[in-house]
């Protein structure tokens, strides 16, 4: 296999930087987080079959050379299985274990001992039911404290390998974690895994595809978002969209509808023309997929949606590279999640943009033969929520899009988080 190159892959990479005392001589460095690769959308694992799941990681660079204050298992990944998905804004505690800040406490990396709603194990906003109805069963680790992986070559080569056997059956959105006290860093696999036995149907699964990254939109044509949906026959869907600052407070009563798309073949596609009132302003979407049992998954864009005025070609949607340094992941690699060409007429009409779904496919690529992982992610109400289109079905007019330098200031101005 071939050696990691150091060479950082620009904007794939998050700098943690800490802001308050702290005596660790790696605090200011980048935390690398694993990209994710493979198969896209919703991997389903058939227990049945076979119960393990493997899934596809690749690091940019190798990152194992610790310095002399730092902890003997810093820089190393764990794994989570989560039985809900969440809006990126909801940040996972950073500590898993009191254990762990104990001992970075005892190695004076830190001042003072978290508090218990700062640690994964003990904070009660994450203790929730998880899908065999137990309480404080929603996050499942797939690899243990004791067992985090180093961030090198060797060790990351064969991606997560997850035994789901005795875990509650239903869907579940991965999370990395990167352990490098005093600042941890979590990260989010894009789609879902989907465990499964046989024929028995845990309940309904969606997730957002596109868009893929931080996107712009203009009020006319609008944006396409994409996506994969599982469940039983009848299920349907809706695409909801609300501020990103709304999102940012919790506040659940902002989300509107802007589609409820028909899923065909396992996949799906909406049209979103923002109102009017969302020039400047950033949003994120959600889809809801209902079953015919009343079993809902609520499933979260990672990336927010910047709406600019006028009529232009979104972006957004595309693919993007896998931050690879170790040549795990082919050169020719596509992840094969669906998508779609954004439209450039201010006229576009997709068919079948709305109404209520009819049936969904299980969208999901089954791992029986242990083969199948995620999609890159460019390494990551009620009320009437369209509009934006003249009567007459032409662009409106704004003058044109503003300067780069204006819409910034512009954005921050009305952005609140």
């Amino acid at each position: 296999m071939r050696r990691c190159s150091r060479i950082a892959v620009a904007g794939l990479l998050l700098t943690i930087v800490d802001t308050g005392k702290a005596s660790a001589a790696n605090t200011n460095k980048t935390r690398v987080a694993p990209a994710f690769w493979g198969d896209a959308c919703i991997v389903t694992v058939d227990r049945s079959v076979d119960p393990v799941a493997r899934l596809g990681i690749a690091i940019p660079y190798e990152d194992a050379s610790l310095t002399e204050d730092e902890l003997p298992d810093s820089r190393r990944l764990q794994f989570f299985a989560l039985c809900e998905d969440h809006p990126v804004q909801s940040e996972l505690p950073n500590w898993v274990t009191m254990d762990d800040a104990q001992r970075s406490l005892d190695a004076e990396i830190i001042d003072a001992l978290p508090d218990a709603q700062e640690v994964l194990a003990s904070a009660d906003a994450w203790q929730k039911t998880g899908h065999d109805g137990g309480a404080g069963s929603c996050i499942v680790p797939i690899n243990g404290a004791d067992g985090r992986m180093p961030i090198t070559c060797d060790d990351t080569a064969d991606g997560i390998v997850w035994d789901t056997t005795g875990v509650p059956a239903g869907a579940y959105v991965i999370r990395s974690y990167t352990f490098e006290p005093d600042k941890n860093l979590w990260a989010r696999r894009p789609g879902l895994v989907r465990v499964v036995d046989g024929d028995e149907d845990p309940g309904p699964a969606v997730t957002i595809g596109a868009p893929r990254r931080k996107a712009t939109t203009y009020e006319e044509p609008g944006f396409i978002v994409t996506g994969c949906v599982a469940g039983l026959p009848g299920t349907t869907l809706e695409i909801q969209f609300a501020e990103a600052a709304a999102v940012a407070d919790g506040d659940d009563s902002a989300w509107q509808t802007a589609a409820t798309p028909v899923a065909e073949d396992g996949t799906f596609e909406a049209l979103f023309v923002p109102p009017e009132a969302l020039v400047y302003k950033a949003v994120y979407l959600r889809a809801i997929a209902t079953d015919p049992e009343g079993r809902t998954w609520i499933a979260h864009s990672d990336h927010e949606i910047v709406i600019l005025p006028g009529c232009g070609q979104a972006e957004g949607s595309e693919f993007g590279s896998v931050a690879d340094g170790c040549g795990i992941v082919p050169d020719d690699y596509t992840p094969p999640d669906p998508v779609v060409e954004q439209p450039t007429d201010c006229d576009y009409m997709p068919e079948d943009d709305g109404g209520s779904a009819d049936e969904s496919g299980d969208g999901g690529a089954t791992s029986g033969d242990g083969g199948s992982t995620t999609g890159a992610d460019g390494t990551d109400g009620t009320g009437g929520g369209s509009g934006g289109a003249d009567d007459d079905g032409g662009c409106r007019i704004g003058g044109g899009p503003p300067t780069f330098s204006l819409l910034v200031l512009l954005l921050l101005a009305r952005r609140r988080y």
